[in-house]
């Protein structure tokens, strides 16, 4: 299986306390991926390391075989890439068309009719 995307040995830590340990993911084109858990089992941690939102260590992380090494968060959804919090709202008073426009500004203006469908 070719992974379309790859996490390996994922760790995060608040201070001294160890909240995400060893993590590794492979996930294959066209796969939808579902991580499941108790309430602080390391879910959104994971997530928010992913993103490089919290400060974490990994031993390697890639899409479609390019290494993403310690790219800004920014930098990440050039690549596909992307974290949307559950049970909030982006943009209040935005629709989710509007909201997914502002998405798209990141694509060239050619691509993006294509990519909203």
């Amino acid at each position: 299986m070719k992974s379309a995307f790859r996490l390996r040995g994922l760790r995060v830590n608040y201070g001294t306390t160890r909240a995400v340990q060893g993590v590794d993911i492979d996930v294959a084109a066209g796969e939808a991926v579902c991580v499941i858990g108790s309430n602080g089992a390391g879910k959104t941690s994971m997530l928010r390391a992913v993103m490089g939102l919290v400060p974490a260590a990994h031993n390697g992380m890639s899409v479609f075989g390019t290494s993403l090494g310690r790219l800004k968060p920014y930098e990440l959804l050039r690549h596909g890439i992307g974290y949307v919090p559950e049970g909030r709202e982006l943009f209040p008073g935005l629709t989710v068309l509007e909201e997914l426009l502002i998405g798209g500004r990141l694509l060239a203006k050619p691509e993006r009719p294509a990519a909203l469908e």
